[in-house]
């Protein structure tokens, strides 16, 4: 039932197909469900993609085409089901791509820990009758959601918080593409609404056979398409990543290429009906959009991390630190010194504060981090001022105690 086929791929082609070109995200997704049976073959773990945006902008219907790749209507699910409903499925479609439509139906609560079940290949471990462990149910799938919130947002609303590596195993896209919702080329239609019922009608009229015509390619020439796969995914990463590309980009990047690879090789069989190079130039905009959109290259716990110090020192410039000049102000739950002196500038003369930082409130302000590693971030932001020597920490005799090694850091650092 999942994979049912109605039509044949040259009338996908022509009804379906042929309106993915110069529709960056449509062309993405239907590359996603080609790449999905890839996974086992390269080497690669699972995840997914959200497309996150306003309603009534494209967002099902592209869903919907990448569905057709495999099947019809009842092949694609919404949040709505439980997480065991939904581990059943992701049982069932193990080597293949899953559809998720409206991540608003699912508890905000739960959200997280679904989306992290799917990309992880694992169900819950649960005991039988007896007592003894079941077999956890397994899989290795790519899947592909929608909703008019990011994850992030959704956890946030019900009062959870997500951890920076789903940002990886499940990337956030957003919809809009600037012009007619998830759409930039309308091939001749009057509007995006025009030809996303255009595309609804086609996806439910021919479907599934794509799919079956890929895996008799794949099967027929195993061990040389996985040749040209892994050579791709390699060719294609080297040209995606960015130049400061943090690790959890580049593991992203690896799977955006994984998608271009394999729309790429679908079309090269003649499957997709695409000029070669769309699938690429598909996932090199949907790329951009999610760095754009996230902001930055580097890894997530990073930027916390930073956000985090940068916060405490906004909040309690005042309240933790003692003033360098006045023994009479030395806080109970002190963090360091606040030093404030004259300085030149290009416009003149003014104030310059300098922060010292004790070892053991270093901790407490990047608690939940590693102190070491946030003081390096810091450093190599320019907010932390290293000593002579190169080190983290530097020798200073504080108001009325002994020289002791302390972080110092200007006035850059308060948000």
């Amino acid at each position: 039932r999942d994979f049912r086929v109605s039509g044949t791929t040259e009338e996908w082609r022509e009804h379906v197909s042929r309106y993915c070109t110069g529709n960056s995200r449509v062309a993405f997704a239907v590359s996603l469900a080609f790449a999905a049976p890839l996974l086992r073959l390269v080497g690669m773990d699972g995840g997914g993609y959200h497309l996150k945006g306003e309603s009534t902008d494209g967002k099902t219907t592209t869903m919907k085409a990448a569905t057709s790749v495999c099947g019809g209507p009842d092949y694609w699910q919404t949040w709505r089901a439980t997480g065991n409903a939904l581990e059943g499925c992701a049982s069932r479609r193990n080597d293949a791509a899953m559809m998720l439509d409206e991540i608003r139906e699912v508890d905000g609560r739960e959200a997280g820990n679904i989306a992290y079940m799917l990309a992880n290949g694992q169900g819950k471990g649960r005991a039988g009758t007896d007592g003894e462990l079941r077999t956890r149910k397994q899989w290795r799938l790519l899947f592909f959601s929608t909703g008019e919130l990011s994850l992030t947002e959704h956890a946030a609303k019900a009062g959870e918080r997500t951890f920076a590596g789903m940002e990886v195993r499940m990337i956030q896209i957003p919809s809009d593409s600037g012009k007619f919702g998830v759409f930039e080329e309308l091939h001749g239609f009057d509007s995006g609404k025009a030809l996303a019922e255009h595309l609804e009608w086609a996806t439910s009229s021919y479907y599934g056979s794509p799919f079956r015509e890929w895996l008799k390619a794949l099967t027929a020439d195993l061990n040389g398409l996985t040749a040209q796969a892994k050579s791709l995914i390699k060719e294609y990463t080297a040209a995606l990543t960015p130049q400061d590309a943090g690790n959890q980009v580049g593991r992203a990047v690896n799977r955006f290429a994984l998608v271009a690879m394999a729309g790429e090789l679908a079309t090269r069989l003649g499957i997709t009906g695409w000029p070669e190079g769309e699938a690429l130039r598909a996932t090199r905009v949907c790329l951009n959009a999610w760095l754009k959109d996230r902001g930055h290259t580097a890894n997530q716990e990073d930027i916390a991390a930073l956000e985090q110090v940068r916060s405490f020192f906004t909040a309690n410039q005042y309240s933790r630190f003692a003033d360098w000049h006045d023994e009479r102000n030395r806080p109970g739950n002190m963090v360091g010194w606040r030093r404030v002196e004259k300085g030149s500038t290009a416009q003149g003369t003014e104030a310059v504060t300098t922060f010292y930082v004790m070892p053991s409130g270093w901790k407490e302000i990047c608690r939940g981090f590693d102190p070491r590693k946030v003081a390096r971030l810091c450093a190599d932001r320019g907010y932390l001022l290293p000593s002579t020597d190169g080190k983290l920490q530097t020798t200073i005799r504080p108001p009325e105690m002994n020289p002791r090694r302390l972080y110092v850091f200007n006035s850059e650092v308060p948000g």
